[in-house]
């Protein structure tokens, strides 16, 4: 402190009982102004304007890519089983169970995502031995809670298609297949003939729609009179990457779909809900083009969207 009075007594030319140079010793303080206050908080009210979708953003983009490694890692389960089992598919068997359509034992896993407040269904199913984690089994961005459970998450967001091993008793159309059909649809062999690249097995469904582990989705071949020409849904497909949904193919990769038509149900009947208009059917051919029985000719007709 004394060098500092003598080096301001200096440059002053005051004496040093003047008390020219005491007062700036201390530090003045001096608040902000109402105006500056208000540009300050304008200023940090546009970064967060022009930070938060980058970051929301950033955030989906990053849900999305865990999703796609949950269902790759179900998909070489998938596979895995398929050659312990000398090419037999994984069973996706599903029955109802008073008004609850639950997985059935010895199928991929077991019981209902809407009502299942353990992880004990995935634990019994088949493919749990390949995968051992019940994280693998749910999307990170699938916000649904169990019925009557509002603050417990759903342990699953998954679904297998229903044209690979099905064991359907359900009271709807999907019970249909014939033991013949059943027997074709449960070898790997059937998939490898059309092109592991262009069968679809896992696909995120809608939290509206899930609740066994069967996506069903009908089929436009005449070789399965059930479906005919089919222009409804019975599972909706996701939605929650930006209105699209990632879906896992039978060699092993995993792409996401974006779809044309915005889907937005709010409540499932368990029975077939009619394509909206051509956009929403246009959804439903892209996966249909995708199972068994409804490959084209021209394998590039299913392409992935970038």
């Amino acid at each position: 402190m004394r060098v500092i009075e003598t080096m301001c007594q200096r440059f002053t030319n005051s004496s040093p009982d003047s008390g020219a140079c005491e007062a700036n010793d201390r530090p003045v303080s001096k608040g902000f102004t109402l105006v500056e206050l208000l540009v300050v908080l304008a200023i940090i009210g546009i970064l967060a304007s022009l930070l938060l979708p980058s970051l929301g953003r950033a955030k989906s983009k990053a849900y999305q890519t865990v999703c796609k490694n949950n269902l790759g890692q179900l998909t070489k389960a998938w596979l895995m089983y398929v050659d312990d089992n000398h090419g037999t598919l994984p069973p996706n068997g599903s029955r109802k169970t008073e008004f609850d359509q639950t997985s059935t034992p010895g199928s991929w896993m077991v019981g209902n995502a809407k009502v299942d407040i353990h992880t004990t269904g995935l634990e019994a199913g088949v493919l749990w031995p390949y995968v051992n984690s019940a994280g693998v089994y749910r999307c990170p961005a699938d916000k649904a809670t169990v019925l009557d459970s509002p603050r417990l998450p759903r342990n699953r967001s998954y679904s297998m298609s229903l044209w690979l091993s099905p064991d359907i008793v359900s009271g709807t159309a999907a019970d249909l297949f014939s033991e013949n059909d059943r027997r074709l649809l449960t070898s790997f062999s059937t998939i490898e003939r059309h092109g592991t690249s262009l069968i679809w097995v896992f696909i995120d469904e809608h939290p509206v729609s899930l609740d066994d582990g069967v996506f069903i989705i009908p089929s436009g071949s005449t070789n399965y009179p059930f479906v005919g020409q089919g222009r409804w849904w019975a599972s909706f497909p996701g939605t929650l990457h930006g209105n699209a949904a990632n879906l896992s193919f039978a060699d092993g990769h995993v792409d996401t779909y974006r779809w044309r038509h915005l889907r937005t149900p709010t409540r499932y009947t368990g029975g077939p809900t009619p394509t909206m208009n051509e956009a929403d059917q246009a959804d439903l051919e892209t996966l249909k083009r995708g199972l068994p029985s409804d490959l084209p000719e021209d394998d590039a007709a299913f392409k992935p969207l970038n």
